[in-house]
This record gives structure tokens, C-alpha cells and sequence, in this order.
């Protein structure tokens, strides 16, 4: 990171992010202020990518899953970190092979 960047309070400095899909092995790197929504990020992925973002999870290296509130201050994110991005499960709404909304009696 340049001097200038070193200067400024730690919100406002920006950090490089790399975004990984680890189905297809592509990447996408970012360039993002500390104090911005990770939603940016994720929006200009999918963007990119012409993926659907409710169909994606983006986890942190340390495997906390990113929402719309999150900044890279606030998961505490430094210069490299890569974002991983996993495609979001389809159905999973059974247990033991009931619907969810079905009522288990165990006796």
C-alpha cells in the first residue's frame, strides 16, 4: 500500500480483497475502503461474474459468513485476505426426509 494510504485513520484506508469461487477456481480482485459495505463487493462479483447474489454465500478467510452489514473493519479484514464464495444449497428444507413444517411426534 502506498505512504498516503498509511496516513489515513483505519476506516478510511483502503485494503485489496480477493474474491475466489472455489467450484470454478476463477478469482476477481478488489480494491475496497475499509469503512464500505462488503455488500459493494459482493454486488460487483456477481456483477462481473452474471451470478445471481442470492444464490451465493461469501465467507471470510476464517469462515464467518459476509451479510450487507459488514465492512472490513468491522470482520477485520487486512490487505490480501481472499473472500470465498460458495454456491448456495438448493432445498435442504427436510429432516429426515419430513418437511420442516410437518410436525415430528417422537415417542
Amino acid at each position: 500500500m502506498s505512504d498516503k494510504n498509511e496516513s489515513l485513520p483505519k476506516d478510511e484506508k483502503y485494503i485489496n480483497l480477493k474474491v475466489a469461487d472455489k467450484n470454478s477456481h476463477q478469482a476477481v480482485q478488489f480494491k475496497i475502503k475499509m469503512s464500505v459495505s462488503l455488500n459493494k463487493l459482493m454486488k460487483g462479483y456477481c456483477d462481473r461474474m452474471g451470478l445471481d447474489i442470492r444464490q451465493l454465500r461469501f465467507l471470510t478467510p476464517e469462515g464467518i459468513r459476509i451479510t450487507d452489514r459488514h465492512t472490513a473493519a468491522s470482520l477485520e479484514l487486512v490487505d490480501g485476505d481472499i473472500i470465498e464464495v460458495y454456491s448456495g444449497m438448493d432445498g435442504g428444507n427436510t429432516y429426515m426426509g419430513l418437511p420442516i413444517s410437518s410436525t415430528l411426534i417422537l415417542a
